[in-house]
């Protein structure tokens, strides 16, 4: 853990705030921006890169299989 977060610029700093912000959350906060999350919703896309023969067979979950051999 300790090498990926030195390869991904993570600090003990941001560590420590990003704890910190979690655990001061309030349900205000969370009521107060699922608006925003909701319209994320509406309109967020789906994508996936894989095989391409086991996407097919989840094809339901998305609106359109683009093949970019």
């Amino acid at each position: 853990k300790s090498r990926e977060d030195f390869m991904s610029g993570i600090t003990e700093e941001f560590l420590e705030k990003t704890i910190s912000e979690i655990l001061g959350t309030t349900q205000k906060d969370i009521a107060d921006t699922w608006g925003s999350f909701a319209d994320f919703l509406k309109t967020s896309s789906k994508s996936a890169i894989g095989n391409a023969e086991k996407i097919r067979l989840d094809k339901e979950m998305f609106s359109e299989l683009i093949d970019i051999n």
